[in-house]
């Protein structure tokens, strides 16, 4: 793949991802605190943000002790957890009425967009398995912010975070489960990505 090509990939569906997170945000605007309590928003947010950046710049550098590749295989994780998790618990549910090209946006285009970008532009190096442990600090961030703030609020962004809704049993099991899918799929994201890494010239 040319560098043009690489760079019009992601440029073009970064435009896609930020104009569903800006529309969403736009109509959830009297609730951003609510709004932002949400996983999907911020995978979105990052892939909008990865996507653009190396749209507009082409910047293969890393960030904050993390490795290009290893931002992409974050996003690239959080979007695959968040669009299965999804489809397994939320969709279809009463009280889930989100708009449906979002929705479509968020779930069903950008995995499949973002996972076609790993397997059609390789890494430029090899990924180490201790890549996922960086991996996991936002996630770890995230479920503690939304216990902390349903602990003050009694409000949660999801039925299975909410000790009201849900027995605490039924909530270690989903966690274990998430954490147990979360670290397949990061598994499967570095193994996949090491096997086309791109030969050195």
């Amino acid at each position: 793949m040319t560098k043009a090509i690489f760079r019009f990939y992601y440029l073009f569906f970064g435009l896609i991802f930020a104009w569903a997170f800006l529309y969403d945000l736009l109509i959830n605007v009297n609730r951003l605190i609510d709004f932002f309590s949400y996983f999907t928003v911020f995978s979105i947010l990052f892939a909008a943000v990865l996507f653009l950046w190396i749209g507009f710049y082409d910047r293969r550098k890393g960030l904050l002790g993390f490795s290009f590749d290893e931002v992409r295989g974050a996003v690239l994780a959080y979007i695959i957890i968040s669009a299965v998790i999804y489809q397994f618990t939320l969709s279809g549910r009463p009280e889930i009425k989100p708009v449906f090209w979002i929705n479509f946006v968020d779930h069903r285009l950008a995995p499949v967009v973002m996972s076609l970008g790993w397997i059609l532009f390789p890494l430029k190096e090899k990924l180490k398995l201790t890549a996922i442990f960086k991996w996991l600090i936002f996630p770890l961030f995230y479920v503690a912010f939304v216990f902390a703030r349903g602990a003050i609020t009694g409000w949660y962004p999801y039925y299975f975070f909410d000790p009201s809704k849900t027995s605490y049993w039924q909530m270690l099991i989903f966690s274990v489960g998430a954490t147990g899918f979360g670290l397949i799929i990061s598994l499967a994201i570095i193994f996949v990505g090491n096997l086309l890494l791109r030969p050195k010239k």
